[in-house]
């Protein structure tokens, strides 16, 4: 099972972000988490000039031919990770007017490349970007350059609250346009950084690691250094539910379709941002919600694999924090019970009407008489490598 180390998990949790205009601001690359960014090993090269949808996780090089063409990237569910996954070896648009639409999800993109190369074409155009739901895309290198009026635009989603898109670019990150940058989104550059657009141009954020930070005329809007992580949180969560409609269907509300009802998500976060190994007991809680999720859709035994994954994971980690600390027996005991994420509080809250408490008692009864095996030393039972997340 691959394993995803986590940026957005943080130490600062305010649901109501403070916005305001202050200078540029460079970020501890400590605090941030390097994701292992595993592109697409897919060697086909794809040429498009329609309208096209694509759901394959991984993907070769995408070159656009035409203009005004819709891309759509769109992968299934899966149960094996907090979010979905889609690798892609390149995305190239050689006219500067293409859209492409992220659906919801993790993106992996080894090059992207946007270069208008027709120098004579006077035309404004538009390279554009839509996130109906939380996208997050990582970029190993990113280039979006043109000779003639091109903007570059983010849409909000579909229910405009502010939960849009996260860029990351892991190497040299680079936009150079003539037209307006604009839209619902922030960028994470890790070494130089590259802003150039008209003087209307403004993003909602900008965080630098390490090289130089170039802003050319690009208004920047996100929150003061030490509340820097708010940022991220607030514009990740999925909204405020409205909880008579959340509990009127049996899976709830999951507007940003990562597989976790949106109230456990946001309480998961909210509730253990402010903890000791904060990081470390989001990721075990949200990997448990996913499971709980799974077993209030379809309570089999087949699908106890899941939750007991996210109860190894725990242990796993008290059992490493346990040897590191040199804990005896009843060290050991008192750290678990202190430091215990997967509470009946937690399961309350999660299995909180009768028919999802109904789907836990038939699941129960699915898995009477079956005998299980523990994997408490094995990292694999976590979806997130907590190894990397550990303070």
């Amino acid at each position: 099972m691959k394993k995803i180390a986590l940026i957005l998990i943080s130490t600062i949790i305010s649901i109501s972000c403070n916005i305001y205009f202050p200078s540029a601001v460079s970020v501890d690359s400590k605090k941030l988490f390097l994701i292992n960014l595993k592109t697409s090993d897919n060697k086909k090269i794809l040429y498009i000039d329609k309208n096209t949808q694509i759901n394959s996780s991984n993907i070769g090089e995408i070159i656009v031919t035409k203009s005004n063409v819709k891309i759509t990237f769109k992968f299934p569910f899966t149960k094996n990770s907090l979010t979905n996954i889609q690798k892609i070896k390149k995305i190239e648009d050689k006219t500067g007017s293409v859209t492409l639409i992220f659906k919801g999800g993790d993106y992996y993109i080894e090059n992207l490349i946007v270069n208008d190369y027709d120098k004579q074409n006077s035309l404004k155009t538009t390279f554009k970007i839509k996130t109906p739901n939380n996208s997050r895309i990582f970029v190993k290198n990113c280039e979006i350059k043109n000779y003639k009026n091109t903007s570059f635009n983010v849409a909000l989603n579909k229910n405009n609250y502010p939960n849009a898109l996260l860029l990351y670019s892991l190497n040299n990150f680079k936009i150079d346009i003539k037209g307006q940058l604009l839209g619902n989104f922030y960028f994470y550059g890790y070494k130089d950084f590259y802003l150039k657009a008209n003087p209307n141009s403004l993003v909602k954020g900008a965080i630098h690691i390490d090289g130089k930070f170039i802003n050319d005329k690009v208004k920047i809007k996100y929150i003061k250094p030490k509340d820097m992580y708010k940022l991220v949180v607030c514009n990740t969560l999925p909204p405020r539910v409205n909880e008579k409609i959340n509990n009127q269907t049996l899976l709830g509300i999951d507007v940003n379709n990562n597989g976790i009802r949106d109230d456990i998500e946001r309480w998961v976060v909210k509730n253990y941002s402010k903890a000791k190994y904060s990081k470390v007991k989001i990721a075990i809680a949200l990997q448990y919600a996913k499971a709980a999720q799974i077993i209030i859709k379809n309570p089999t035994y087949e699908n106890s694999k899941y939750l007991d994954n996210a109860i190894d994971c725990q242990t796993y980690f008290e059992s490493k924090k346990a040897k590191k600390l040199r804990l005896n027996g009843y060290q050991f005991i008192k750290f678990a019970l202190k430091h215990d994420v997967i509470t009946s509080k937690f399961r309350d809250i999660i299995f909180n009407t009768n028919k999802r408490l109904k789907q836990y008692f038939k699941y129960n009864e699915e898995c009477s008489g079956h005998v299980f095996e523990s994997n408490i030393d094995d990292p694999n039972v976590c979806v997130i490598d907590i190894d990397k997340l550990e303070e």
